[in-house]
């Protein structure tokens, strides 16, 4: 290793992720009327004389945060009025990290805003703290009725090594559950949560779909639907009737396996699909007769090729189309 390795590796001995917490941001005047689309941005906070200040990158302030959330983090964010927040990645280049005998928090801040139904923003925070104090910090959130979300699907690796802290239901985390059908590698619990949710969208009676669509969140989606049809630039009928989901952008092996295993667990529904016309057409290019519901085109190169995924998955049972892209 490095130098820089050697000191983040260093640094991150005896930290660990706490989990995630969001809360709304009072955004200032003049960027109400900026926000036309839900975008996300990396975000700083800032102690202010009576606020926690909210700047992006690299230094425009947005808002500040609501209570209560706001005043939990001026207790836990070291240092005077004007102390602006250490991210993860900065804390772990510090030569000479300060140390304080009392509860303190590192962390990564995001900001989202959303143009519907009317301009928000949201802050979402991943903490960090020391080992001996994460649960003196959790206790701080729980005395203000904050509830610290567990990340299910936390990866160390990904945040230089560091560790999950271990909240009391977070034992069952990683803990693979029982294997579905035809897959032969055993899904984590937030995968089978995954699956579960997704297979009840599919149901006749799932409301959860048609629920959303209805709501004002969706209200730019209808009108672009309703624009694009009444100009004619489609002339396909919009079913509004239809069941489906999108699992995930950018899908590494634990997104990617769930996707396989959601397939697998509709194999009756999947045997029903009937490829028309001639074998010598592209597979893309052919109509299906059937209900084809759903394709895993996953973006990660580990799982490109047929060969590649047969290793984690069983093909025996039916026949599978697998697309490269």
């Amino acid at each position: 290793m490095n130098p820089e390795q050697d000191t983040q590796q260093a640094n991150s001995q005896n930290l660990e992720c706490l989990g995630t917490i969001s809360g709304n941001c009072i955004m200032v005047d003049r960027i109400r009327r900026s926000i036309k689309y839900p975008s996300q941005t990396r975000a700083l906070l800032r102690k202010g004389a009576e606020t926690m200040q909210v700047f992006t990158w690299p230094g425009e302030e947005v808002g500040h945060v609501s209570q209560p959330l706001s005043d939990v983090l001026n207790k836990l964010l070291v240092g005077p009025t004007g102390t602006v927040s250490t991210e993860l990645n900065t804390f772990l280049g510090l030569q000479n990290p300060p140390k304080t005998s009392y509860p303190g928090i590192i962390m990564n801040a995001t900001v989202f805003a959303s143009p519907s139904p009317t301009p928000s923003l949201t802050v979402i925070l991943m903490l960090f703290s020391a080992s001996e104090h994460s649960a003196e910090v959790l206790r701080v959130f729980e005395e203000s009725n904050l509830k610290v979300e567990i990340i299910e699907d936390y990866r160390p690796e990904q945040c230089f090594g560091v560790p999950h802290a271990l909240h009391v239901e977070v034992g069952q985390r990683a803990v693979p559950g029982k294997s579905v059908h035809g897959c032969k590698t055993p899904l984590l619990t937030h995968q089978q949560k995954a699956v579960q949710f997704i297979l009840e969208l599919e149901s006749p009676e799932s409301t959860t779909l048609s629920t959303f669509w209805s709501s004002s969140t969706c209200d730019w989606l209808r009108q672009a639907f309703h624009h694009i049809a009444t100009t004619g630039r489609t002339t396909e009928r919009i079913n509004h009737n239809s069941q489906g989901s999108i699992l995930a952008d950018d899908m590494g092996l634990g997104k990617t396996l769930t996707s396989l295993a959601l397939i697998l667990t509709s194999k009756n529904v999947a045997s029903g699909c009937k490829w028309v016309g001639s074998t010598r057409e592209r597979p893309e290019t052919r109509r299906a007769g059937g209900r084809v519901w759903a394709a895993c085109l996953p973006k990660k190169p580990i799982l490109t090729r047929p060969s590649q995924t047969r290793p984690l998955i069983g093909f025996g049972f039916g026949q599978a189309f697998h697309f490269s892209g």
